[in-house]
């Protein structure tokens, strides 16, 4: 007798600490459309910046002729992004330059750090899968509370770190 209200007490502890997890969980806020996409154009622009470098290299020594191979400019342009977002985002514990300016953060649907191979189909399926179809990335948008395609397949969400009552 005493062994079930031992286990039911701990079934009611263990309930209780999930609850309370998922709740901390939900009082991140959700990160503003007008964060995200502020955060992603400082990003953008800040990669694009650096990807000029090794074009310019190529293009002063073995490859004269870079800027008119789309095929090479793609690729370039692909693992310098892919390099740049995923890795930028693991080291700067789910944020990039943009995010930590706009002080938001990727984390897990749990509201715990992304895991890096989440992070990584999450960067790459929202860069270079989902990008040209921005008008139904917006629909999802709206439909799912705040989260984009990338997001529910990475099992993530961006939340605001400290909210501040100049940036709302």
């Amino acid at each position: 007798m005493q062994n079930q209200k031992d286990d039911s007490t701990k079934e009611r502890e263990q309930l209780l600490a999930e609850l309370t997890r998922q709740m901390q969980a939900e009082a991140l806020m959700r990160a503003p459309l007008w964060r995200r996409v502020l955060a992603y154009w400082i990003d953008m622009t800040m990669y694009a910046a650096i990807l000029i470098i090794p074009i310019y290299i190529l293009e002063s020594t073995i490859m004269p002729n870079v800027a008119d191979n789309y095929f090479v400019l793609f690729g370039l342009m692909a693992g310098v992004f892919a390099l740049l977002f995923v890795g930028e985002t693991l080291v700067l514990n789910g944020q990039s330059i943009g995010k930590l300016v706009m002080r938001i953060r990727i984390v897990s649907v749990d509201g715990t750090l992304i895991k890096p191979g989440r992070l990584f189909l999450r960067e790459m399926i929202g860069r270079f899968l989902l990008l040209p179809i921005t008008f139904l990335q917006v629909i999802v948008y709206i439909f799912t509370g705040g989260r984009f395609i990338h997001d529910l397949l990475g099992k993530s969400k961006v939340v605001r770190l400290k909210p501040s009552k100049f940036m709302t």
